[in-house]
């Protein structure tokens, strides 16, 4: 799965945020719906639906 990365990096004494891309493993899904439920791996799942914000703005696009 191809991910977007963004860290804080120190340069020249002053802090920015670098994004990239990678490509990642992410082989024990779980039985997550979703990519990015499997990403989280928040432990609690599928109970962490009921207030993850993403899943609340999928719900509002449908």
């Amino acid at each position: 799965m191809r991910i977007k990365v963004c860290e804080p990096v120190k340069k020249n004494g002053k802090w920015e945020l670098i994004e990239y891309e990678k490509e990642e493993e992410f082989p024990n899904s779980e039985g997550r719906h979703s990519d990015l439920c499997v990403v989280c791996g928040f432990p609690t799942y599928p109970e962490c639906r009921e207030w993850c914000r993403n899943e609340k703005l999928e719900a509002m696009k449908s």
